[in-house]
């Protein structure tokens, strides 16, 4: 509040007579009077003016009227309780929380004390920094087209950004069967996986955005002959695509000496092996590995790996290693004995796995392993009997793993 100002006029003395008592017509009690007159006013101003002002103002400023608080102990000191004007507390500074607006503060017992950062150089919490890997918010594995609409994550319906994995469908292996008095050779390649993609954009909550999963490649059936397997379809995000893996190659020859024909693995993020006489069995190709293994010098025979991108056999989000080829068979006969060897599909982190070889050289029916990981390739089937009369017997290969979407989302925004 306002202190009242005196506005009296003091020149009480200065304005009288030179001669008061004959031209002013004062007596000597009224002359005294006025040189008491200044001194009465200012004594009157300071007692009903002054005084009540200043007491006034002291209440309302609150010193001394019972809003400083009572208590407090040793260490402690009076701290702003809010936004208005002269309210206190007793504390020690860093017993509130800390805000954006005051990013660092102390504990009781002095310890530095932060709060989430809210602009770029802020000092961040362990939890914010753990907060800057991604997290799945949602996954589509099974073959068919979704809509994606972006949650709300932070509660005020900003942007944010996303990571997308894509994996195309897994290729299904290839089938064959090996029969003939003659020598015949037979080759047939697991499925190639599928083709992975990633990037990050930026969504908006509650839009809507186009997801197609890629379907494996179905598997295929033969009882004389040699068949190719299926591709994997094409899955995308907004627009965005990713191919699925090739269907495994199938195929025999009757050249029993050198030269030997070869048949090439199935293409794929993890391409298969192509096999052509090797006795042995071991495990499919998985995480961009390329198998060397396939070459016979005494026959000249050697094998083609199918096309691989090892990079796209790991997702950048989740930091975990992905895909997987089918695997693949060969066998070969003579007018009185048979072979067939075949390869194992391997377990992928998830326990999960491709599908493997099926390869026998009795007569019976043939069905290959299914993928079961997605983007995985399905497993070749081959059966290696020397007599042609055994042709009701069906060779079945493995069916791909349909492919995937995966959207991540960091859950801290600068």
């Amino acid at each position: 509040m306002a202190i009242t100002e005196l506005t009296d006029d003091l020149n009480i003395v200065a304005a009288l007579d030179d001669e008061p008592n004959d031209t002013g017509g004062l007596t000597p009690a009224q002359l005294k009077a006025k040189f008491d007159e200044a001194g009465n006013k200012i004594k009157t101003y300071i007692n009903g003016g002054l005084i009540p002002d200043v007491e006034a103002a002291i209440d309302e400023k609150a010193v001394h009227n019972g809003n400083v608080p009572a208590g407090g102990t040793t260490g402690q000191v009076l701290l702003k309780d809010s936004d208005s004007d002269y309210d206190a507390v007793w504390g020690v500074p860093g017993d509130s929380a800390a805000t954006p607006n005051m990013v660092m503060t102390r504990d009781a017992s002095g310890r530095a004390q932060v709060t989430a950062p809210n602009v770029t150089g802020d000092i961040a919490l362990l939890e914010t920094v753990m907060g800057l890997k991604w997290d799945i918010i949602q996954s589509y594995t099974v073959a068919g087209t979704y809509t994606f609409i972006p949650p709300d994550l932070f509660g005020d319906g900003r942007d944010y950004e996303v990571g997308i994995f894509l994996i195309g469908g897994g290729g299904s292996g290839g089938a064959v069967r090996s029969y003939d008095g003659s020598i015949r050779y037979a080759a047939v390649s697991g499925g190639g996986s599928g083709h992975s993609r990633c990037f990050i954009m930026t969504v908006t909550p509650g839009v809507e955005y186009a997801v197609v999963v890629g379907a494996g490649g179905t598997s295929v059936s033969t009882t004389n002959s040699a068949l190719s397997g299926k591709s994997g379809g094409t899955s995308s995000f907004d627009g965005k695509t990713v191919y699925g893996g090739f269907g495994g190659n199938a195929g025999y020859n009757y050249d029993g000496s050198s030269g030997q024909g070869t048949v090439s693995g199935a293409n794929g993020a993890q391409g298969a092996s192509g096999r052509y006489w090797h006795a042995s069995s071991n495990e499919a190709c998985a995480y961009g590995t390329i198998d060397f293994s396939f070459y016979n010098t005494t026959y000249n025979r050697s094998s083609f790996h199918g096309q691989s991108t090892p990079n796209e056999c790991f997702n950048p989000f989740s930091f975990e290693r992905c895909l997987a080829a089918g695997g693949s068979a060969n066998g070969y006969c003579t007018s009185t004995e048979q072979y067939a060897y075949g390869q194992y599909a391997p377990t992928l982190d998830d326990d999960l796995s491709a599908g493997s070889a099926a390869f026998s050289t009795t007569p019976s029916n043939i069905t290959a392993g299914t993928a079961t990981s997605v983007g995985c390739g399905g497993g070749a089937a081959l059966l290696a009997y020397h007599d042609a009369n055994y042709l009701s017997y069906t060779i079945t290969s493995g069916a791909g793993a349909d492919g995937a979407v995966k959207i991540y989302a960091r859950k801290v925004l600068f």
